[in-house]
């Protein structure tokens, strides 16, 4: 059987020791990016989690000293990675109503302590020590967010003030150390809110089914829209952008379904492309309904936006206005189980990978020997009736 490949998928994740580590979204495996030259290396089976895992972890990730953490988003347990040990640690995180997964929405640090908020408050407002591991239910924060159905987003602002929006209609400004409430602002139904970012000064508001943008000035509770006059798709409308990123002086938007990466000019208030994306990026087939790109890092005047359901992680050079594509493949010589993931990616989800990743051949080999080995064992069956049942 020749080399089968594919692509990494992947949001959130922690810059470290001049690599970018994160968790692949459709399979489970910790990988490292080499920011010199952009070399992927497979580190470790996450050894709690099941291979055929997806997007046990998405968006929250954090960095301390040399341990990186990762939130969960579709499993209920912390996962710690010790560079220097090459230790993966479990730190269980239990919803208080009982439910299966804890997903979290946002992290904030304060002296050696981790404040974790999920997306539905019921399952409690947990705070993680940093330096001894332990962790604990914030009961005085929970209650204060007792009354939201769902937290949407979550930013820091100055000390131990955070922001989040509440019920993709309300930002509410809290205080982690007096346990308190300071400010609340509701936006109304007119305006469906699915992400808050800030810029030191002032909120940054993206709806979800316009590609209009808001920005909120607290102090003087002015409301300011930028509009995109021309909007591209990649394929059907969906949410227009999924990141924004306040880098020298410039706002860029990172894109989820537009055909280009736009930018913000805050004199004349509209949305204009910034750049085109590179030679041969697409969006994969298979990750319809994904963001294109979801996550960035920031390395001297560059940003490195992750891939989600592009092909490509993309670095966008701001101050040379150039960018460059990177493929992010990885086959079945670096990471040993890839065999049994795709095979169980096509049995169970219908074709999972893309056509040119596993060839025809392939893939149904890997298809008839599972078949072969499950259901079909002392069945007598014609090869043909199975090929034709199994690609039905």
């Amino acid at each position: 059987m020749k080399e089968l490949k594919t692509h990494l998928r992947y949001m959130g994740t922690c810059q470290a020791h001049n690599k970018i580590w994160f968790l692949n979204g459709a399979f489970n495996g910790l990988f490292s990016l080499d920011l010199k030259d952009f070399t992927i290396e497979y580190r470790h089976k996450i050894p709690y989690l099941d291979v055929q895992t997806q997007w046990a972890y998405r968006e929250v990730s954090y960095v301390y000293g040399d341990k990186l953490f990762f939130f969960p988003a579709n499993c209920k347990q912390i996962m710690v990675y010790d560079i220097e040990d090459d230790n993966i640690q479990a730190i269980p995180i239990l919803p208080a109503d009982g439910s299966e997964v804890y997903i979290t929405k946002g992290v904030i640090q304060w002296k050696e302590r981790l404040w974790i908020f999920p997306m539905k408050p019921m399952w409690g407002i947990y705070v993680l020590n940093l330096e001894t591991l332990k962790i604990e239910k914030d009961c005085e924060l929970s209650d204060v967010l007792s009354k939201v159905e769902s937290i949407d987003s979550v930013v820091g602002l100055e000390g131990t003030k955070l922001a989040v929006l509440a019920d993709n209609s309300t930002i509410i400004e809290i205080d982690i150390s007096k346990k308190q409430e300071i400010y609340s602002k509701h936006f109304g139904e007119d305006i469906y809110i699915w992400g808050i970012w800030h810029d030191g000064r002032d909120f940054w508001l993206l709806p979800a089914y316009t590609t209009d943008i808001y920005e909120w000035n607290q102090v003087k509770d002015e409301l300011v829209k930028y509009q995109l006059l021309e909007p591209e798709w990649i394929t059907s409308m969906a949410v227009p952008y999924s990141n924004v990123v306040f880098l020298d002086d410039q706002i860029i938007l990172l894109p989820c379904r537009l055909k280009y990466i736009m930018k913000i000019n805050r004199e004349t208030h509209t949305i204009s492309k910034a750049i085109d994306y590179p030679e041969g990026f697409k969006v994969l087939d298979y990750c319809d309904g994904c963001m294109a790109m979801a996550k960035y890092d920031v390395v001297d005047h560059k940003i490195i936006m992750h891939q989600m359901a592009g092909n490509m992680t993309l670095v966008y050079d701001l101050e040379k206005n150039s960018i460059e594509g990177r493929e992010l493949v990885v086959t079945n010589k670096d990471v040993p189980y890839l065999n049994e993931i795709i095979g169980q990616g096509i049995q169970i989800n219908g074709v999972f990978f893309e056509v040119e990743e596993v060839g025809g051949l392939e893939a149904l080999t890997i298809i008839m020997n599972k078949q072969c080995d499950s259901r079909n064992k002392g069945k007598e069956e014609n090869i043909g009736e199975k090929i034709y049942s199994m690609m039905r």
